[in-house]
């Protein structure tokens, strides 16, 4: 065998691999992806969608959503999902409900509804797949972005009442700009960005929720 056809052998097997993993992917659609539960409201709801040609089981649980330098999610009663488990046929949809199971919140809480998509059927690799959308609970309130830097790492902190969606989140790094990426900055939140190196960053930049490109400055710590 020549050194070309070993090589072509090794593309087709490495093709029929790709083929198999990409064969083995569901499609699933889910609508909204972020949802908001405001006072008035008892509930909210999510459509998932099930675009492949496979069925697909979810377990579905709400968990507790909090940042103290970094993210922790937690099991919580205080919100309650259903159905908690349940399987869709190629191209069927379910709508999950949240509800809230005492009064309504007076500051804004954060919660997690986490979707455990099962591994399918069938040959390729399998994987389950975590699906986490993130749900406000109560007053939207007013966020205050705060931000500290030393040599790499940046802390943001928000003491407002409000969560901070930071899309498309950069970092300035000397004279670069660091992609993060989106990011949320919960009430009385405090998350820590590892941006590496020996240089504190200088500022943030990011898309507010209105669209707005914002560039803000950097405290020292």
């Amino acid at each position: 065998m020549t050194a070309l056809q070993s090589a072509l052998r090794r593309l087709l097997a490495l093709g029929c691999l790709l083929g198999g993993l990409a064969g083995s992917v569901s499609r699933v659609a889910l609508s909204p992806t972020t949802l908001q539960l405001p006072s008035a409201q008892r509930s909210v709801s999510v459509t998932v969608t099930n675009d492949g040609d496979a069925p697909v089981t979810f377990q579905v649980s709400v968990l507790q959503w909090t940042q103290d330098g970094q993210e922790t999610l937690a099991v919580t009663d205080q919100l309650l999902a259903a159905p908690a488990q349940f399987t869709l046929a190629p191209g069927a949809q379910q709508v999950v409900r949240v509800a809230r199971l005492a009064g309504a919140p007076v500051t804004q809480r954060a919660f997690r509804l986490q979707l455990l998509q099962a591994p399918g059927a069938g040959g390729g690799v399998q994987m389950s797949v975590r699906h986490l959308l993130p749900l406000f609970d109560g007053p939207a309130g007013t966020p205050r972005l705060g931000v500290e830097a030393e040599p790499g790492a940046v802390t943001l902190r928000n003491t407002g009442t409000g969560t901070l969606r930071l899309v498309n989140l950069e970092v300035q790094v000397g004279a670069q700009w660091v992609p993060v990426g989106l990011r949320y900055v919960l009430p009385g939140g405090r998350l820590t960005l590892d941006t590496g190196g020996a240089v504190a960053a200088t500022a943030l930049r990011y898309q507010d929720a209105a669209g707005v490109t914002v560039t803000a400055p950097v405290d020292p710590p």
